[in-house]
């Protein structure tokens, strides 16, 4: 087996997050086979589909937030998906998005007007992964 595709080391969880230009392309269908092709490989798999972001206890936080018309900010979205990654951590799993951070965020007034915040939220997105995925 290609150790990139290595499932039985849990010391090194993993995170997936797919992103496309529209709906209907591919992306559910490519994170469903990849979570059963990992599972059938012995891993630990959470698949987060992005039907999920309004009903996973974890992510509660940036659900509510449109409910009341308070979109979430970069500052919300981080101990958000902090909260989730370290649940993948402690559960030595993998996490398969069906969508991705930053696509979801686009869609926010707040970065629709100021795309120096969206590039800020991509950047604690890329700090925070480089602390929690381990280097091969």
């Amino acid at each position: 087996m290609n150790s990139a595709f290595n499932t039985r080391d849990q010391t090194k969880p993993r995170l997936v997050m797919l992103s496309g230009s529209c709906a209907g392309i591919g992306k559910s269908t490519l994170a469903e086979g990849l979570t059963h092709r990992l599972e059938e490989a012995g891993a630990t798999v959470d698949l987060f589909g992005e039907h999920q972001i309004f009903a996973r206890a974890d992510f509660v936080d940036v659900a509510e937030a449109p409910r009341s018309r308070e979109f979430p900010t970069p500052e919300l979205f981080l101990p958000t998906y902090t909260r989730v990654f370290d649940g993948f951590r402690a559960a030595n799993a993998w996490g398969v998005f069906d969508w991705h951070c930053a696509g979801m965020a686009a869609d926010l007034p707040w970065a629709m007007r100021d795309h120096a915040r969206l590039t800020r939220l991509a950047w604690m997105y890329e700090s925070s992964r480089r602390t929690w995925i381990p280097s091969s």
